[in-house]
């Protein structure tokens, strides 16, 4: 069960790091565990690049740990592409850049994943 511990003055559901790598795997993510505090990875992510991991698997390596979640990108992903951004303000610039016109590219940019870390 997803927790349901909410902070009332921002408005944000308090979602352990277990609860995230659920919903990202129910999204159709490959997701693997990361060190906590960095981004190497705790397990060989090639395996991940060709199946998702089980529902086990994502118990084992996210339930009451203090693991990072990373996310396999590309076609196990359903495509996932990853642009990384610097800062806010590369991100605005870039995206005012973009024309609309090129298959509908933006909207996708809009209606998408957005991380901030």
């Amino acid at each position: 069960m997803i927790s349901q511990d909410v902070n009332s003055k921002k408005g944000y559901i308090n979602f352990s790091t277990y609860d995230y790598a659920k919903i990202y795997l129910q999204h159709g993510l490959s997701v693997i565990p990361l060190q906590p505090g960095d981004k190497k990875p705790l397990v060989s992510w090639k395996e991940y690049q060709k199946r998702r991991p089980s529902e086990k698997e994502i118990e084992n390596w996210f339930k009451d740990t203090t693991n990072n979640i990373g996310i396999v990108t590309g076609a196990i992903s359903d495509n996932l592409i990853v642009i990384d951004f610097d800062n806010e303000g590369l991100y605005e610039n870039w995206l005012q850049s973009i024309e609309d016109g090129y298959n509908g590219i933006k909207e996708k940019i809009l209606n998408t994943w957005i991380v901030e870390t």
